[in-house]
């Protein structure tokens, strides 16, 4: 896949990523781009980065502002991870920080630059029990908005520290179930490395990234958070690089190709590369996926090249994280079952709506496939 069309404030923005040098901006041209960064979460980001000098005065206070509030909400977030952290280890639990928080450790650390609305844990099956009384140790709750995937927490106690209204969601598998992935979450606890609190660990950095792209193309619906995610996977990329050279690209080639997913993790590097991630080695030739695992890429990477080059309001992606998995698995007969449940909907999807909904928007999303 080549290098997505960027939109002319998307390209400003790959530059500004990229720490390039930006000539001065006109008044129109940076509210313009203010509107973009703020819809796309990229304000706190950018504001740590030298291209905001191409921005006013006044600007630079406002992308200050809003930086100085995520890192207020960044404190409280870290104060609960230490208070769960504890609770975890006091009951003999191993928990692997998963998400935005775990990108945030792996990757630059400062917590004024990412906004994140919620902390995510996964952990083993056996230790779902002793996990969930060390949240209620911990002062959270549980909602009553459980999903298969997950149950969602909420912290009680109050004040800055203590992160008031803080949800937490304790994840009992990756993906949505039946998933079509080779993802044993033990082959991640056995690779995953310290995260400097008892209790708790991060993913390794190659599972991190392929966590990450699988989210990006196949089940992230919030067009908001594309220029997010793909700032997340330049910078995980980067360090990858950076710490382990062709060896760290070598291994997550491996890892993606092993589970049927090379062609997608390519496609997600070459995505991060608006963004700044180094170019994927042509010397690694992917594996051929199945033509419903290709049609589900292309569905996908159609949605989010659409949406890198416009400059409006993102829009939430048209397809349903259900049919694009559904496509992902390697059975026909297996595919076709999932495709029916899909347009049948679940309780998931109902925001989604009915199954009419549902059948136009695959079938928009098919049409467009074959332009």
């Amino acid at each position: 896949m080549t290098s997505p069309r960027l939109s002319p404030l998307g390209e400003l923005t790959r530059r500004a990523l990229n720490d390039e040098t930006l000539e001065p901006l006109s008044t129109s041209e940076e509210e313009a781009w203010l509107e973009f960064l703020t819809e796309r979460r990229l304000v706190p980001e950018l504001s740590a980065l030298p291209a905001r000098k191409a921005l006013s005065m006044e600007a630079q206070t406002r992308l200050a502002i809003e930086r100085g509030r995520v890192e207020v909400l960044g404190r409280r977030r870290r104060a609960a991870v230490e208070r769960v952290g504890a609770a975890l280890h006091a009951e003999g639990v191993v928990a692997q920080l998963y998400k935005g928080e775990a990108v945030v450790r792996l990757t630059h650390g400062e917590l004024g630059r990412r906004p994140m609305s919620d902390l995510d844990l996964v952990v083993l099956p056996e230790q779902v029990a002793p996990a969930e009384a060390a949240l209620t140790t911990a002062g959270f709750r549980r909602t009553g908005h459980d999903t298969a995937l997950h149950t969602v927490w909420r912290l009680e106690t109050g004040g800055v520290d203590g992160g008031e209204g803080l949800c937490l969601e304790l994840h009992l598998d990756l993906f949505p179930p039946p998933h079509p992935f080779d993802l044993q979450v033990g082959r991640f606890f056995e690779r995953g490395v310290e995260a400097g609190v008892p209790g708790l660990q991060l993913p390794g950095l190659v599972d991190a990234f392929l966590l990450q792209s699988f989210h990006l193309i196949l089940f992230e619906q919030d067009g908001a958070k594309t220029w997010p995610t793909l700032r997340d996977l330049a910078l995980l990329s980067r360090r990858l690089v950076d710490e382990r050279g062709e060896e760290g690209v070598a291994e997550l080639c491996d890892e993606a190709d092993r589970r049927g997913l090379g062609a997608l993790a390519r496609s997600t590097w070459t995505l991060a590369g608006v963004a700044g991630a180094p170019a994927w080695p042509k010397a690694v030739a992917p594996r051929a996926a199945p033509w419903r695992r290709a049609l589900a890429l292309r569905l996908s990477n159609g949605e989010l090249v659409r949406g890198l080059a416009e400059d409006g309001t993102p829009r939430p992606r048209r397809l349903t994280r259900r049919f694009s998995a559904a496509l992902w698995h390697e059975r026909s007969l297996t595919s076709a079952r999932a495709l029916v449940r899909g347009v049948l909907g679940t309780s998931s999807e109902r925001s989604l709506g009915g199954t009419a909904s549902r059948v136009g928007r695959h079938a928009l999303a098919l049409l467009r496939a074959r332009r």
